[in-house]
């Protein structure tokens, strides 16, 4: 597994990596191969004891092999007093083969020594190659090339797959008789080259990272000798410390990762991947280590993983989680000290709720509202956006959650009279309300909508004080409840729809040019004689459904007798006041231009005039402004009114309400230059109140720009003006 990559494929539970041979056993046989020096003459066994107890130590799964077995367990491939050729050509290539294959190195350990050659061209100027490593010399450097490039067949798989490295030990630097004092620099310097030629790539037949190189040469000194080409104790001990150093840079240690595992629920990939390392006896990540995979407890899946080690030494599962508590994956390359590890995978054993508040209105949002978790008693408030969330739901819990008003602070509702309409539409099957506008709509609390819901809207509108009991203004919310039982992931949909008592409005038809009013019947009249009085009522305007509006009087001069219903569609309440009476009514149809009700008074003084003035009016939910009177016997106008245009400032539209007497009305926008740019009308009108929408473009349709402008109304010999301003 040192340095050599390993093919993978994928099954349900298992990530298998197709290793060499290493993982037979998972125990690394060593080889050494050298002489007397690798022996350890004059303090046997040399540096290999401190070598074996070093391993031992490390805990390291190891053996020395070899068919030289001195005395167990040193055992190597060994020639004494034997010369640079006749080891490596003669004697070593060819019988080196029956160890490879009897023996099955993965790693082996070639250790030169003093008398590993002669003083001759194989010395002087001797480099390994003189190509850049495409063939050898004849030289030491060039020959121990060649036998290297031999021992790859073990590695590359044309003999065998199972040599994984390949330690080229430096010669000690001893200065014999035949070498002279710059044969062995020169020597080393060939061999540190061979190695950094091998490690770039640049050797076709000895692969990168085969080959590591141990610096025996550099720190040796002359007092670690027995004698011309020995080492004394002290230096063998010195020569295993040397290549223990170079040791500790094969992948040693299969590690679990620290990345956190960010917990998922049973059955959810895992977000994060498994993480394992594969690092040297220093600390450093190794690359290239291939590594096996496989779920040893639980039902997690193992959905992918990286082959081999990445440049940062790491490994990575991608996984999938079952139904278990918890899972259990295991990593695993034999041939480490470290050849196996484990990480633990925890599901999550809670999940989360969130949802949302939504208001159904027109008035004012609920603010912060309380869910309430039933089986915990437990609140949660929504934020002002009417969102929540609570956490920690036990998995597989069951959960009731129930809203409940927070904010108490909020205004009262005042009901329109357009409501009852609503409800009245409802009633009769015109208009169906949805379940959530239902709940504000029944304001008795009987939980129907029926017309007695209408009458009480009604009444409170015209000021009826004593109505019985009602919850308008109250929180409702639909549904009341929200169940979640036996939860298994997090929950993100909740959903409460919260609506006031009373808030059920909606849209109110109502057309551009359109003029609503509330005014007199041009057709009353008064019999002759009499002391009693009627004058009708009429709404004007399209898809009437609820009016409201307020009669005065001299209560002095006449006395409100009673009221007749015109229109049977329409419901009439009514609420008498100090100096009149407030009136409502609705339907359960759109009507278009209605005669409403008769007000018949009698006169306190016989054959005299009531003089009526209508205020407060409302059609629909669309306020008008009615002033209105009728004096001896005919409708005539209060006085000329250029009331103010709303929106001010505006940008699309504006509305202008005006009030006139019979005669010829001319209303006209004018810009600061005092030139006419739009004339809104320009004919005969009736005594009333009207209503105008300017668009903020000419007479030619053309947009005007943003900027101050004059509205002028002339009804007969009176001019009023205005200002407004037009924002685009």
């Amino acid at each position: 597994m040192f340095g050599k990559t390993g093919k993978k494929f994928i099954t349900g539970l298992f990530c298998i990596s197709l290793l060499s041979d290493v993982s037979d056993g998972a125990v690394h046989k060593i080889l050494f191969i050298g002489d007397s020096i690798t022996q350890g003459k004059y303090c046997v066994p040399g540096f290999r004891d401190d070598v074996y107890w070093k391993l031992r130590e490390m805990g390291f799964p190891f053996e020395f092999v070899g068919s030289v077995n001195e005395s167990p367990p040193y055992r190597g491939f060994y020639f004494t007093s034997a010369t640079t050729p006749e080891f490596y050509e003669k004697n070593g290539s060819h019988q080196i083969a029956a160890e490879m294959d009897l023996w099955k190195p993965t790693i082996a350990v070639i250790h030169l020594g003093t008398n590993d050659f002669w003083l001759n061209t194989w010395i002087e100027g001797g480099p390994y190659s003189t190509d850049g490593g495409q063939t050898f010399t004849e030289h030491v450097s060039g020959l121990l090339a060649r036998f290297v490039a031999y021992l790859s067949q073990w590695h590359d798989g044309r003999r065998g797959s199972h040599l994984q490295t390949i330690f080229l030990c430096q010669i000690i630097p001893k200065t014999w008789r035949h070498m002279g004092p710059t044969g062995i620099p020169m020597l080393n310097q060939n061999l540190l080259q061979m190695a950094e030629d091998i490690e770039a790539g640049n050797v076709p037949s000895i692969p990168p990272g085969l080959v590591r190189l141990v610096d025996q040469f550099s720190t040796f000194t002359g007092d670690m000798f027995s004698d011309d080409n020995h080492p004394n104790c002290a230096g063998y001990r010195h020569m295993a410390s040397i290549f223990m150093d170079a040791f500790q840079t094969l992948p040693l240690y299969l590690q679990p990762g620290e990345n956190q595992l960010s917990p998922v629920l049973p059955g959810e990939k895992l977000t994060d991947p498994v993480i394992f390392r594969i690092t040297d006896g220093k600390g450093n990540p190794v690359p290239g280590v291939p590594v096996d995979f496989d779920v040893v407890i639980g039902d997690a899946s193992v959905l992918s993983c990286t082959p081999v080690s990445d440049s940062l030494g790491q490994v990575q599962v991608e996984m999938k989680l079952g139904k278990s508590d918890s899972s259990i994956v295991q990593a695993h390359s034999p041939g480490l000290i470290d050849s196996i590890a484990t990480r633990v995978i925890y599901p999550r054993d809670h999940v989360h709720i969130a949802g949302t508040v939504n208001y159904s209105g027109n008035l004012q949002k609920p603010g912060e509202v309380n869910i309430r978790w039933i089986e915990q008693n437990q609140l949660t408030v929504t934020d002002q956006a009417g969102s929540f969330i609570i956490n920690g739901v036990p998995l597989y819990g069951d959960v009731t959650l129930e809203p409940e008003a927070g904010d108490t602070t909020i205004a009262g509702i005042e009901p329109v009279i357009y409501q009852a309409a609503l409800i009245a539409r409802h009633v009769v099957g015109s208009k169906i309300l949805s379940a959530i506008q239902q709940k504000a709509a029944d304001v008795n609390g009987d939980t129907a909508v029926t017309i007695q819901d209408a009458m009480t809207i009604a009444r409170l509108v015209v000021g009826v004080e004593d109505i019985g009991n009602t919850e308008i203004g109250q929180w409702r919310f639909f549904p009341e409840q929200l169940m979640c039982d036996s939860l298994t992931r997090d929950v993100d949909t909740l959903r409460f729809q919260a609506v006031r008592v009373g808030d059920f409005g909606m849209p109110v038809p109502h057309a551009d040019n359109v003029n609503y009013g509330v005014e007199i019947a041009t057709h009353f009249n008064k019999s002759s004689g009499s002391d009693e009085q009627c004058i009708p009522i009429r709404v004007r305007g399209e898809k009437i459904a609820a009016a409201r509006f307020t009669v005065l009087w001299d209560t002095s001069e006449a006395a409100l007798d009673h009221i007749e219903t015109m229109n049977e569609e329409f419901v009439i309440v009514s609420h008498e006041l100090n100096r009149g009476i407030r009136i409502a009514a609705f339907s359960g149809q759109f009507q278009n231009d209605i005669d409403l009700v008769n007000l018949c008074f009698k006169s306190r003084s016989a054959g005299s005039y009531i003089d009526i003035e209508i205020q407060d009016a409302v059609v629909n939910s669309y306020p008008v402004q009615v002033m209105t009177a009728v004096r001896n016997h005919e409708q005539v106008s209060m006085n000329l009114k250029l009331n103010i245009n709303y929106p001010n400032p505006f940008n699309s539209q504006t509305r202008i309400p005006i009030s006139v007497g019979a005669g010829h009305v001319s209303l006209s926008i004018f810009n600061l230059r005092g030139q006419k740019i739009r004339t809104l009308a320009n004919e005969w009108y009736q005594t009333g109140l009207y209503e105008f929408i300017w668009d903020g473009r000419d007479d030619k349709g053309s947009e005007l720009p943003s900027g101050i402008y004059l509205i002028r109304l002339e009804n007969g010999s009176q001019t009023l003006t205005q200002r407004m301003e037009l924002l685009q």
